[in-house]
C-alpha cells in the first residue's frame, strides 16, 4: 500500500446471458436448449456493454477517477473508503442494463434466463450486518425496487454469501430473559382479517402455521419471505414450556426489520400463586 493511500476494494467481474428458447445454429453446440443473449468482453466492448455506467455519481473521489473499468478481460470496480453516493451513509458504484453493439438486451415477461458470471471479492471487501450488495436485478424503471439481491452479509457472528429474494422482511428470534436465543421456536405472522394472500385451507411444506412463509436460518432464527408491503401483521414467537409473544409490524416498500422478542418460562408467571 503506497504511503498515503486508504484500504480500498477491487472487484473483477465477467460473465454471460442466455435465454431458454431454440438455439441457433451458432450456439446450440455450447449450450443446447438455451439462446445465448449477451455475453460482453470487456477488452473488446468495454462499458459499451452496460446501458448505463454510475461511476461516483455524487462526485466524491473525482481525483481517483474511473472507478469502473476495464481490466483485461474483466470489468474492475474500485471503492476507495472516502467514496460516498448521495446518500452519505452508502457507497456505490454501479453498471446496469445490457447492450449488444446499439441494441438494447430486454427481459420480457414470460421469459426464462440463466447469468453466468465469475467474480473476485479481496479479503479487503468485509460482509456486514446491515447491507452490502454486490448484485441487484432490479424492475425496469429509475429507482425501482430489486427483484433478487446478492449480498455480502454477516449473520450470527459469521461472513455469508446471501442470494435472496428482495421484499419486505422480517427476521424473528426468540431470546430467554438472559438474552440467550431459545431452541427450537417457531415464528408465526396473521395479517387482518381479509389481507392474506394465502390460498384458504393450503399449508406450508416446512409446518410453519399463519399466513405468512418463514425460512429457519442456521443460527435458529427465523426469516419471513415477502412479506406485504404497507399490512400490519401480527408475529407472534412460541415454544414448548414457554409463555407466547406477540408484536405487531407493518413494514414499507423494500424495508427489513430483525425482531427480537422475549419469551418467559411458562411456569414463571405462575410462581407464587396458589
Amino acid at each position: 500500500m503506497l504511503p498515503g493511500m486508504r484500504r480500498l476494494v477491487s472487484i473483477l467481474v465477467s460473465g454471460t446471458l442466455l435465454l431458454l428458447g431454440s438455439p441457433t445454429a451458432a450456439n446450440a453446440a455450447v449450450q443446447p436448449g438455451w439462446r445465448l443473449r449477451w455475453a460482453p468482453d470487456a477488452a473488446r466492448d468495454g462499458l459499451a456493454a452496460f446501458e448505463h455506467a454510475e461511476d461516483d455519481r455524487a462526485n466524491s473521489d473525482p481525483a481517483r477517477a474511473p472507478h469502473i473499468s476495464v481490466d483485461g478481460d474483466a470489468y474492475r470496480f474500485v471503492m476507495h473508503m472516502e467514496d460516498r453516493d448521495t446518500s452519505t451513509d452508502r457507497q456505490r458504484h454501479e453498471v446496469r442494463g445490457m447492450r449488444n453493439g446499439d441494441q438494447t438486451v430486454n427481459m420480457l415477461y414470460g421469459d426464462a434466463w440463466r447469468f453466468t458470471y465469475s467474480m473476485f471479492i479481496p479479503d479487503t471487501l468485509k460482509a456486514t450486518t446491515t447491507f452490502s450488495h454486490i448484485m441487484q436485478m432490479k424492475e425496469p424503471g429509475t429507482g425501482s425496487s430489486p427483484i433478487i439481491v446478492q449480498s455480502l452479509r454477516r449473520t450470527a457472528g459469521r461472513p455469508t454469501l446471501e442470494l435472496r429474494v428482495f421484499d419486505s422482511d422480517t427476521l424473528v428470534g426468540a431470546v430467554d430473559l438472559d438474552g440467550k436465543l431459545i431452541k427450537g421456536f417457531k415464528a408465526k405472522g396473521v395479517y387482518q382479517s381479509g389481507k392474506s394472500p394465502k390460498i384458504p385451507g393450503s399449508s406450508f411444506v416446512n409446518g410453519v402455521t399463519g399466513d405468512v412463509y418463514f425460512e429457519k436460518q442456521q443460527d435458529g432464527r427465523w426469516r419471513s419471505s415477502q412479506l406485504l408491503p404497507d399490512e400490519e401483521v401480527l408475529l407472534t414467537a412460541e415454544a414448548d414450556g414457554w409463555e407466547p409473544r406477540s408484536e405487531k409490524v407493518k413494514l414499507a416498500e423494500g424495508e427489513i426489520k430483525e425482531l427480537k422478542v422475549t419469551l418467559q418460562k411458562a411456569s414463571a408467571k405462575n410462581e407464587g400463586k396458589d
